[in-house]
Order: structure tokens, then sequence, then C-alpha cells
């Protein structure tokens, strides 16, 4: 269709507004979740967290970087960080 706008190729197709309502329809029709079943002690999910965070030391005052090591039990949902 390389440029040609919707409703000049389909003179009959849907207008914006009327798109905009059989996708709210469409959207109250589903869920955003997806369920995901883990056994127990089968799977772990890890990440860092981004950005370092600053440590500080109480005796010398240093400043410290440290990453945030994050993970997620698939059975469970218990985070740890």
């Amino acid at each position: 269709m390389g440029g040609i706008p919707y409703r000049d190729h389909h003179p009959d197709g849907y207008g914006y507004s009327r798109f905009c309502d059989l996708y709210v329809e469409w959207r109250h029709g589903i869920t955003a979740t997806m369920r995901q079943t883990h056994a127990a002690g089968e799977k772990l999910f890890v990440d860092f967290a981004g950005d370092t965070m600053p440590v500080f030391d109480g005796l010398t005052w240093e400043v410290h970087a440290a990453k945030i090591f994050v993970a997620v039990m698939g059975a469970s949902n218990y985070t740890f960080a």
C-alpha cells in the first residue's frame, strides 16, 4: 500500500472513532496477565536492579557503589535483594 491512506484504499473502512469503540470493547474482553506455573525449586529469576546505590562506611565515611542483585523464586514469588 506504500503511503496510501487507509480510507483512500478502503472507503467503507472504519473511521478513527469507530475503531476506538471496537478496540475498547475488545480490550474489556481480555486480561492483561500471563499466568505461568512453576514447580517449587524449579526456577529462580535473577537480575540487577539497574543503577548502583551509594553505601557509606561509618568509620571512614568512604562511599562505595553497590550493585543491587534481585532474585525471585518462581513458585513462591518471594523476592530477595
